[in-house]
């Protein structure tokens, strides 16, 4: 390919690399999903440009999953499987890799509103107990939301990290799954916020966490969905 090709793909005859559409295509480099060390060009459209998965050194799954199945639900045929999760174990299989190198966001799951620890209404979350309408730290309990947070951090999916609890038998024990996980990295409870009249506001009782960590991983979970139309405004914690 020509440097001039390269410039101007839409003067030649190319199409999407992933969905074969011709319309809104541009080309880019693989460092820009991959990291510096990525060598080479991809041609995608706006719409799957904007669905790529920005992980470095995941060079397999970009070129091999992401390129290769324009939906999940043509992975899912690919694999005769019955949901993208069961497919993406078989592709993890085929090749030798852990599934907790790979993200799964379940659509239904992203869309669903996540309780924010109203105290007000008495509601509990993990790591804390009620007394007299005050939410005191369980210490042992706040040991493992530290952990969540600090894996999640550290690039661990949120399947990776309850395989993990449940293994260890920390907490919940069996109780642990990718929902209750997604649901404790999501709560503003443990950075010492809650709900109040529609908005989140600073409390009263000590967090778990910092606030600044809280936020890190807001921005994370949202980079981390690879559909767009499913991407929010992260909630970040003001003063």
């Amino acid at each position: 390919m020509s440097k001039a090709q390269q410039l101007n793909p839409k003067k030649m005859d190319y199409r999407c690399e992933r969905c074969w559409s011709e319309n809104d295509i541009n080309l880019f480099s693989k460092s820009e999903f991959l990291g510096s060390h990525a060598k080479g060009f991809v041609i995608l459209c706006e719409r799957c440009k904007g669905e790529a998965p920005l992980e470095e050194g995941k060079e397999d799954a970009f070129e091999n999953l992401f390129l290769k199945f324009a939906s999940p639900k043509e992975l899912i045929q690919y694999y005769d499987s019955q949901s993208e999760a069961e497919a993406l174990e078989k592709w993890c299989e085929k090749r030798g890799l852990d599934t907790s190198e790979v993200q799964v966001v379940d659509e239904e799951e992203v869309e669903e509103d996540v309780s924010l620890g109203n105290v007000e209404d008495h509601y509990t979350p993990y790591g804390y107990e009620l007394k007299s309408g005050m939410l005191n730290i369980i210490n042992g309990d706040a040991e493992v939301v530290l952990h969540i947070y600090d894996q999640y951090m550290s690039g661990h999916t949120m399947e990776s990290i309850a395989r993990g609890l449940v293994k260890s038998r920390e907490g919940k024990g069996n109780g642990w799954n990718a929902g209750v996980v997604r649901d404790i990295l999501k709560n503003p409870a443990y950075a010492g916020y809650e709900f109040k009249g529609g908005d989140v506001k600073k409390a009263e009782y000590q967090p778990i966490i910092p606030k600044d960590l809280f936020n890190s991983v807001q921005v994370r979970i949202q980079r981390n969905i690879r559909n767009p139309r499913y991407r929010a405004k992260p909630l970040i914690l003001g003063d």
